[in-house]
């Protein structure tokens, strides 16, 4: 399925890449998992920027001036789609970041076979489409015709997607899959641009995609799963003092302290610190011990279109229409009907709170949530999300994007105010200029 998507990709104009690095391997399997054909990303590495004939600055400094970097993961209802989908966005998403002097890391994953209510529906249209001409041929009537042709074409179906759907595809797959290709981007990103900032590494999704690094986010369960460190480092302790957590002392330590005691994000009454420089932060009190803990290095989540709660994503009702349409045709692909608690994000944010939860670092997070004009009801899902959200003391942007459907918000990302509202909302957490709620 990942050639056929490639070729219908193609029948699409699109403009010629001159910065993209295709068709990386980002996994390369073991004996008890091998490789799939969609382990694969591609980079979007900005224009080598150069000095101005105004600029004093040298040309050595301008190459080591370290670029962010934004991952995104495409939709497709966890079924279809790939990275070079343009109707998915993520080609249109890569280039737009490199444009904006970032590096832009587009990925597939492994994607679940259609549902046996999918592909009932799938042999339905067909044999539909089949039967109106055949009928006329062999001058039978239609229903008898359609009636025979229905029955020969799920068989037929049946064998076309064991041969493409070998392996049993899961929900947990998929979020492996972004986790591997984060690990990837962490570890080898200097290898293919030699400015990339490992710590300055913004998610971003649309759909489907949007859900993945949501659930990702906000259950860190899948970072420690997948030897992924929480990436958050500032924790509450008993005595209500905000404490963070850092690596050894270096400049890029250095810069990130300044900018937090400067902008005032959060309120820190101390620091932990694997080192012994205390001329390092002035006008704060230093605890050193022998932690180790990563920067910050996802500096937010960017939703578009998002699926947030599995359950009722369409209507607030469970059993409305819409919802138990959603769960048969996409849901059911992916996810067995009493784990969907499981895999709704917005289930997370609600146990931190009812469980007491001490560890307060998943409220940095922010989150940048779109929905489109036009948005199939899941802006109905995103308002709930976004309530959510706030409630718990989350920073979250919420944005409608006028003139806009559930595809075109990605597929047409540089016409709308999509694109504005991302690289605004990235900029900000680059300058520093969000205040966190506590």
């Amino acid at each position: 399925m990942y050639s056929l998507s490639n070729v219908t990709s193609r029948l699409r104009f699109t403009p010629v890449d001159t910065n993209v690095i295709h068709n990386i391997v980002y996994y390369n399997g073991t004996e008890s998992e091998p490789a799939h054909v969609n382990h694969r990303l591609d980079i979007w590495i900005p224009p080598t920027p150069s000095p101005s004939p105004q600029s004093t600055e040298s040309t050595t400094n301008i190459q080591s001036q370290k670029i962010p970097i934004v991952i995104h993961v495409h939709g497709g209802g966890w079924q279809r789609g790939n990275k070079n989908n343009e109707w998915r966005g993520g080609p249109n998403i890569g280039r737009c970041v490199a444009k904006e002097n970032m590096i832009g890391v587009v990925i597939s994953y492994r994607l679940a076979a259609p549902s046996i209510y999918v592909l009932l529906l799938r042999c339905l249209i067909l044999a539909i489409l089949i039967s109106i001409p055949l009928s006329f041929i062999i001058k039978k009537s239609y229903l008898k015709v359609f009636s025979i042709t229905y029955v020969l074409i799920i068989p037929i179906m049946f064998l076309i997607g064991r041969y493409f759907y070998k392996q049993p595809i899961h929900i947990d797959h998929m979020l492996e899959d972004v986790c591997r290709a984060i690990t990837y981007v962490r570890e080898h990103i200097e290898e293919h641009c030699q400015q990339a900032d490992i710590n300055s590494i913004y998610l971003s999704g649309h759909s489907a995609g949007a859900h993945l690094i949501s659930l990702l986010v906000l259950n860190p369960e899948y970072f420690k799963k997948n030897q992924i460190k929480n990436p958050y480092s500032f924790i509450k302790v008993d005595d209500e003092s905000m404490i963070a957590l850092g690596n050894e002392i270096d400049s890029k330590a250095y810069e990130w302290l300044q900018k937090v005691i400067k902008s005032q994000i959060v309120q820190l009454n101390a620091f932990i610190f694997v080192g012994s420089n205390s001329t390092l932060v002035t006008n704060v009190p230093l605890i050193f011990c022998s932690c180790k803990c990563d920067l910050k290095e996802y500096y937010c989540v960017i939703s578009m279109s998002g699926i947030y709660s599995l359950r009722n994503p369409l209507h607030d009702e469970y059993f409305n229409f819409r919802n138990i349409f959603f769960r048969l045709m996409y849901v059911s692909s992916a996810i067995p009907t009493h784990d969907i608690l499981t895999y709704s994000p917005i289930e997370y944010i609600i146990k931190h709170e009812q469980q007491n939860d001490t560890d307060k670092n998943l409220h940095h997070v922010p989150f940048l949530v779109l929905s489109a004009q036009m948005d199939l009801g899941l802006e109905i899902d995103a308002q709930r999300f976004v309530s959510k959200l706030k409630q718990h003391h989350y920073y979250v942007e919420y944005y409608i994007i006028p003139k806009t459907s559930h595809a075109t918000i990605a597929s047409q990302f540089p016409k709308y105010d999509s694109h504005k509202h991302y690289f605004e909302f990235i900029k900000k957490i680059q300058t520093q200029t969000i205040i966190m709620s506590q």
